[in-house]
């Protein structure tokens, strides 16, 4: 039976004292804007409606927060490099969810699993300020993973580990997560994490080799999604793909590219949410191999 909006309101006061107890001395004047009825709610969901777990998860979170500070992090690697790594935003699928992509083939700096979650913590971190920002859209997020040069290398189960802690942080944000072309050579590493993964997590995981595929998942994505990542897919199997910068919107005589690398039309033209990823607007971003920027600048960019 659904729960009355009194007993709504009620499990919620609950979680929020539960937490500002278990804080107590260590609270400041952010933890009441990150109590909101969203997020306290997203976190009951993630614990079944138990008030007293979704409480201890959220007190983790605000620790974690305070400490990591996940809205301050630059991404070391890409600020001297923007191609070390791939995953971006490129926009909301039909479902109104942002949907951020990522390929190996093009992340060329991918190998310390610490420097890589750092980069996903404040990709996940500006996903979730932006969708927060519009009650209009979905509250979640899809993951779009091209194994496309994935190797042995990539198999570090560390990075996988952080992966799954990481998600910890951000309950009830994955909508779906899609794993495209992986191969063998992520079958051992994916029987590992389905053991860590909770069963609501794995069955939001859909694996394809081809953007042809008849899953429906893949197909609930809207056609300007699905027509944009075929795209991205087959430029990245490219030689020109693979080397391109991402951010670029002409070829090297001026001409505009026939594929837009940054996302999707409707998301690069809309100001108010590709804008807001300002540390991700490349055209802007000052190369570095030229002259860098003033470090207070660069120190906000993660790429």
């Amino acid at each position: 039976m659904a729960s009355s909006p009194d007993d709504d309101a009620a499990a919620l006061e609950l979680v929020r004292a539960g937490v500002a107890g278990a804080v107590g001395g260590d609270a400041d004047e952010g933890l009441g804007a990150f109590l909101s009825d969203q997020t306290l709610r997203r976190y009951l969901v993630a614990n079944e409606g138990d008030t007293a777990k979704a409480a201890a998860q959220l007190t983790g979170s605000w620790r974690w927060r305070v400490k990591v500070q996940p809205q301050r992090i630059a991404c070391e690697l890409c600020s001297r490099d923007p191609m070390s790594h791939s995953l971006r935003p490129v926009g909301f699928d039909a479902q109104g969810r942002l949907l951020m992509y990522t390929c190996f083939a093009t992340a060329h700096d991918r190998f310390d699993p610490h420097k890589s979650v750092a980069h996903l913590t404040r990709v996940l971190e500006d996903a979730q300020v932006l969708l927060d920002a519009d009650g209009s859209r979905a509250a979640k997020w899809v993951l779009f993973i091209d194994f496309h040069g994935y190797s042995m290398r990539d198999s570090d189960p560390r990075a996988a580990n952080n992966f799954v802690w990481l998600l910890q942080h951000y309950p009830e944000r994955l909508g779906l997560a899609v794993i495209y072309n992986s191969g063998i050579l992520f079958d051992g590493l994916w029987r590992g994490l389905r053991r860590i993964l909770n069963p609501v997590t794995v069955s939001k995981v859909s694996f394809i080799s081809s953007m042809d595929t008849p899953d429906a998942n893949v197909l609930a994505m809207g056609s300007e999604m699905v027509a944009w990542l075929k795209a991205e897919v087959a430029t990245n199997r490219t030689t020109e793909g693979r080397r391109a910068r991402w951010w670029e919107t002409h070829d090297a005589y001026g001409l505009p590219k026939s594929h837009d690398a940054r996302g999707v039309a409707s998301f690069v033209h809309d100001a108010k949410a590709y804008d807001s990823f300002e540390h991700y607007a490349i055209e802007r971003f000052v190369d570095a191999h030229a002259h860098l920027p003033d470090p207070a600048v660069l120190q906000l960019r993660c790429i």
